[in-house]
């Protein structure tokens, strides 16, 4: 179903042009493994965030599919810091199963209530 995918997102930009759909846009493609796509949504989306604001949790969710974990972590602590809804997914989506031992995930985890702190 992955032209069905790009299809809808294609559809889905062209009605709503706002960062939000650029966004979801980016997710499906890195989700999908089209990393150059989903790199011209992370420039598009730079570029937007220089005049307005774009999802942070979208951004690190994308350099993090596309293997850039230093630069998604970023941004998620960006989105943290905005109280980004979308963490809401954080730790139930497959996507992240390749994260979930490193300890900034964990520490995100933590921060939102998501995971229980050690025992000290």
């Amino acid at each position: 179903m992955r032209e069905e995918a790009v299809k809808a997102i294609g559809e889905l930009v062209r009605v709503d042009d706002s960062p939000y759909a650029e966004g979801f846009g980016g997710v499906t493609y890195a989700r999908l493994g089209m990393e150059k796509e989903a790199r011209r949504v992370i420039e598009a989306l730079l570029e937007e965030s220089e005049k307005g604001y774009v999802i942070p949790y979208a951004l690190g969710y994308i350099y993090i599919m596309i293997g850039e974990t230093d630069l998604g972590f970023k941004w998620m602590e960006k989105a943290y810091d905005e109280f980004d809804p979308w963490f809401c997914f954080l730790k139930a989506d497959p996507f992240f199963d390749h994260i979930r031992s490193d300890p900034r995930y964990i520490t995100l985890l933590r921060k939102i209530g998501l995971e229980k702190p050690d025992a000290t």
